[in-house]
């Protein structure tokens, strides 16, 4: 059957559609589209790339970025989860300290700990895990690491003890006792898989402070 005359500029086959709209289509659907999605695809990586890395950077570096931060000229004057500093070891090794609750895989330290510039007791807690204190496991009697507190200063410290099988109420009864002297305990726990109850144990790392920041 012959093309009506309204259609024959386009040649249409009784469909209505033309030739024209068909390869419009085609392109579209053949190299339009795949282009899209491929340019979506690379912007999809690309991003993932730039945001991966920023997310995968050492916690020693991003820690007052990743975590609450604010001024502080006492401990009192935290909040739980505010970031308060790092222990910084002789191997390079760094963890990050937070106030009374942990952030991720930070240390914690307790809530009563005297304010590491005056005399008193600095309670830090964390757990035998390798992103906490298990990594830690070398600390020996005459070691040697800081704390540096943000935008407060470092402090020296050398562990003058290391023992195990401590509980809980142990390190509060030792922290409770410390006079005048500036201690830091830092603290390793452990379950107990001799009790039934599989009780929560620590060892136990006595440190002195032995000089920076108000000495």
């Amino acid at each position: 059957m012959l093309p009506t005359e309204s259609t024959v500029g386009d040649y249409s086959v009784n469909t209505g559609v033309s030739m024209k709209s068909m390869g419009f289509n085609f392109i579209k659907r053949g190299v339009i589209v795949p282009a899209l999605l491929a340019a979506v695809a690379v912007a999809l990586v690309f991003g993932a790339s730039k945001v991966l890395p920023a997310n995968q950077q050492s916690e020693q570096t991003t820690a007052q970025a990743v975590y609450s931060a604010r001024q502080f000229d006492s401990f009192s004057k935290l909040k739980d989860g505010d970031y308060i500093g790092k222990l910084v070891f002789s191997d390079g090794l760094e963890k990050p300290v937070t106030f009374d609750e942990t952030v991720g895989d930070t240390l914690v330290l307790d809530k009563g700990s005297a304010d590491v510039w005056k005399p008193g007791a600095v309670v830090i807690k964390g757990s035998g895990s390798n992103s906490q204190l298990g990594e830690l496991r070398h600390l020996k009697k005459g070691d040697s690491f800081t704390f540096d507190i943000s935008g407060i200063g470092t402090y020296e410290y050398k562990i003058t003890s290391v023992k195990s099988g401590i509980r809980a109420d142990d390190i509060s009864a030792l922290a409770a006792k410390n006079g005048k002297k500036k201690t830091l305990y830092l603290c390793r726990s452990y379950n107990d898989f001799s009790s039934a109850g599989k009780t929560k144990l620590y060892t136990l790392y006595t440190a002195q402070q032995t000089g920076g920041g108000n000495g």
